[in-house]
């Protein structure tokens, strides 16, 4: 029995000394993982401030374009109509009593559309 009772002694240490050591490898094992969540987790959220950072940017670039294209066509639309006015000024210059007698001609048939509604 001094046998059987050293034997079962050793074999109580080394099951205590294995379960120790699996007991560390499970808590290194779990600390591993947690360290490489937490990284997961970082890269993550770096990245969505990256794509909410580039988004932001783009939106304020198409703002910035759109607002130039309307300033652009509000120009060309004014640079027009000045044209036009300059071009019917000229125009009356040149030919001041033929646009005299035009002039009197649409007031008149307009005076009739109005008077002809009543």
């Amino acid at each position: 029995m001094s046998q059987s009772g050293s034997f079962d002694s050793g074999v109580r240490t080394q099951t205590e000394q294995s379960s120790g050591s699996l007991t560390e490898k499970a808590k290194n094992m779990a600390g591993s993982i947690s360290e490489r969540a937490r990284d997961t987790a970082s890269s993550v959220a770096g990245q969505a401030q990256q794509l909410a950072s580039a988004t932001a940017q783009q939106a304020q670039d198409l703002y910035s374009r759109a607002s130039s294209s309307a300033q652009d066509l509000a120009s060309s639309i004014g640079h027009r109509a000045e044209t036009v006015v300059e071009d019917a000024t000229d125009l009356i210059r040149r030919y001041p009593v033929d646009s005299l007698c035009v002039a009197f001609g649409l007031g008149f048939l307009i005076s009739r559309v109005w008077t002809s509604r009543d």
